[in-house]
């Protein structure tokens, strides 16, 4: 799908547009909850990253609690945390994932890296290890709760990370729930159709609950891939896996975060 040309590359430009922990405060706000804000600097991405995580006021610190990783944290936190509030689910922890300077999703949020982006994409790998060895650890530890799940959320290529991150082998991962939003599944050469592949070669058995949407005003490429996409993994029938798959009626691409957020809250155990 990379043979797209101008469409390709414009939409990639559109999608690409640790472990010391500082600067810890508490912010209450009582719609939504206590706010945790934390600066963490990741010694495996070399980067910042603003964490704030959000605690309803009626959760019970005695309560496992479900935790939600939001990537584009900057972009969606409020929101997110207003469906928490307005569905009542007092055990749900977001914890938005931003930058501290420069927004780098480009390059956490892709692989393999992309030679029409040199520099700027394929670190996904290293955020992912950033993610399980060195912002997980310190968020929960700092929060100093239980847990009983990890959900991760994402958008556009952070849907493609999501789904990347669901798939691949590599690297172990604490996530039991995947919320992909209108992934990107174009990116180098339709990769996750690829990594799909290679995995179903490995196992019968993919575990976990995965999510996926797709607007139905996001064009003509987005859809295509996506129902090609949500077919093939759904053909599969993978033992253990909980997937669920929703075309958004009269959605933009930009419309589409937070009703999938929403709407993706009933598979989280």
């Amino acid at each position: 799908m990379k043979t797209g040309g101008k469409l390709y590359r414009s939409f990639l430009v559109f999608a690409l547009g640790m472990a010391t922990l500082s600067s810890c405060k508490k912010e209450k706000l009582s719609e939504l909850g206590e706010i945790h804000a934390f600066d963490l600097y990741s010694q495996q991405t070399q980067t910042t990253y603003s964490i704030r995580a959000v605690i309803p006021n009626t959760y019970n610190p005695a309560t496992p609690a479900k935790m939600i990783y939001l990537l584009d944290g900057d972009d969606y936190l409020r929101e997110a945390a207003e469906v928490i509030h307005k569905t009542g689910k007092t055990d749900h922890i977001v914890v938005g994932i931003g930058y501290k300077g420069k927004n780098l999703r480009g390059r956490d949020f892709s692989y393999p890296a992309d030679p029409d982006f040199p520099g700027e994409s394929g670190g996904g790998k290293n955020f992912l290890i950033c993610l399980t060895e060195e912002l997980i650890p310190n968020v929960e530890t700092e929060l100093g709760i239980p847990v009983k799940s990890r959900t991760l959320y994402g958008h556009s290529l952070g849907g493609f990370f999501s789904t990347y991150v669901f798939l691949q082998q590599d690297i172990e991962h604490p996530f039991t729930t995947i919320i992909a939003a209108s992934p990107n599944l174009m990116w180098y050469n339709a990769y996750l159709f690829q990594s799909e592949e290679a995995y179903s070669k490995q196992s019968g058995a993919l575990p976990g609950n995965l999510y996926m949407t797709m607007g139905d005003l996001e064009g003509a490429s987005m859809n295509l891939a996506f129902g090609a996409f949500t077919e093939q993994l759904f053909l599969r029938d993978y033992d253990s896996l909980h997937f669920q798959y929703e075309k958004l009626e009269n959605t933009s691409h930009r419309n589409s975060p937070i009703v999938s957020f929403e709407n993706g809250l009933s598979l989280i155990p």
